[in-house]
Order: structure tokens, then C-alpha cells, then sequence
């Protein structure tokens, strides 16, 4: 039994731009600061959904484990194949579109050279997620000592790990042969924690599958 391991990351800075198990290094902010209009959206206090670019970079990195049938312990891991892409402020691929009122947020990541296409929807707070608690963050995400940072994590498949409203805790260690899983965990700084402009987030995502 083989299990086939996807693991992508990305860390960035966003800013308003007006209207892993691998992280990565941050880069500069895009746009411009927000400037409060009529109904005083801003990027500390959001009224309307609003797109913000990224500057960051990804990791993608791919394996297959080998597995005992019997034991279901790993025995070996082959076909390696690693790739990042650092972005830039023209051409960044990252895009995080947040809507207020429904607390949603659309991360999308289109970087080739990083091997990483990705779209996915996060909602505030049925995936909210943070260590320490009962449903802490998946296995290879980064506890930040730093303050207002948020945790979303969403979760499918099958496998011998308990779910909890959609959302586990597994360690790598912890695979089934039956296991078939897609995690990803979406973090961020709240805005306004410690600049009224920009604010950092980070992704995390991981995929098995036996073949």
C-alpha cells in the first residue's frame, strides 16, 4: 500500500487594494492603504466584500510512502519532487476575497513555477480552529506567538481519525492504509492588531491518497 502525500504552503503579506507543512517567507505589501469612503469601508472595518492581493511565496512537495499492509507503519518514501515560487508585486497569484457579512473568505493561489493551483472557501466561525483547544490545527502549521492570529481549518475524507464538525487532527504518524484525506488550514493576522493597513496570513494544506 502506497500513500501519496501533497503538502503546500504559502506565507504573505496583503494590503487593501482599494475597492509545512512548509511556510514560507513573507514579501512587500501591494496597493494602497484604504481610505474610508461614504459607508467608511476600510480594511480594519470592512463593510462590503472587498479582494486584496498578495505578495508571498509557495512550496509544494510531493511523495509516495510506502506502507506495510499488515502494520500500516511506513517502510519507505520515494519519488520526491519539490518546487516554490517567490511572487512579486505585478504578478503575485494571490488573491484573498473576504465578504463581511457572511465572514467568508476565498483564498486563491495560481503560481506554475510553484506547482500550486489552488481555490478554496473558509467561513468564520464554523471552521475556526486554534491549539490548545479541542480541534486544534493540522499537523505541520505554525503556532505564531504573535497576538490576534486566527486559525480556519476545513477537512474530507476517510479515515480512522475522529472529525469534528468537519475538521480533525491528524498526525502523519496517525495513517490508515484506508486513509483519504484533504486538510487545509487558512491563518491570519486580524487587521488592525498592529497596523491599520496590512496584515500577514499563511496557508497550510495536505493531501493523501492511497494508490
Amino acid at each position: 500500500m502506497r500513500l501519496v502525500a501533497l503538502l503546500v504552503g504559502t506565507s504573505m503579506l496583503a494590503a487593501c487594494g482599494g475597492g509545512s507543512s512548509e511556510i514560507g517567507t513573507a514579501g512587500s505589501p501591494v496597493g494602497q492603504p484604504g481610505i474610508g469612503t461614504a459607508d467608511q469601508h476600510t480594511f480594519v472595518n470592512p463593510t462590503k466584500p472587498q479582494t486584496y492581493r498578495a505578495v508571498g511565496v509557495a512550496h509544494n512537495f510531493q511523495y509516495q510512502t510506502e506502507l506495510d499492509n499488515i502494520t500500516g507503519n511506513s517502510i519507505g518514501q520515494f519519488d520526491q519532487l519539490y518546487a516554490g515560487d517567490a511572487t512579486t508585486v505585478r504578478d503575485s497569484g494571490i488573491s484573498v476575497n473576504y465578504n463581511p457579512r457572511d465572514a467568508i473568505f476565498e483564498l486563491s493561489i495560481v503560481q506554475p513555477l510553484g506547482n500550486v493551483t489552488f481555490s478554496n472557501r473558509f467561513q468564520d466561525p464554523a471552521h475556526r480552529t486554534d491549539f490548545g483547544g479541542t480541534v486544534q490545527p493540522q499537523f505541520g502549521v505554525p503556532d505564531l506567538n504573535a497576538q490576534g492570529i486566527q486559525y480556519l481549518q476545513i477537512a474530507s475524507g476517510v479515515t480512522t481519525a475522529n472529525f469534528i464538525n468537519g475538521r480533525f487532527n491528524l498526525e502523519v504518524s496517525e495513517l490508515q492504509p484506508q486513509s483519504v484525506y484533504d486538510r487545509t488550514t487558512f491563518f491570519y493576522q486580524r487587521p488592525g492588531t498592529t497596523t491599520s493597513y496590512v496584515t500577514y496570513a499563511g496557508f497550510c494544506a495536505m493531501s493523501f491518497r492511497p494508490i
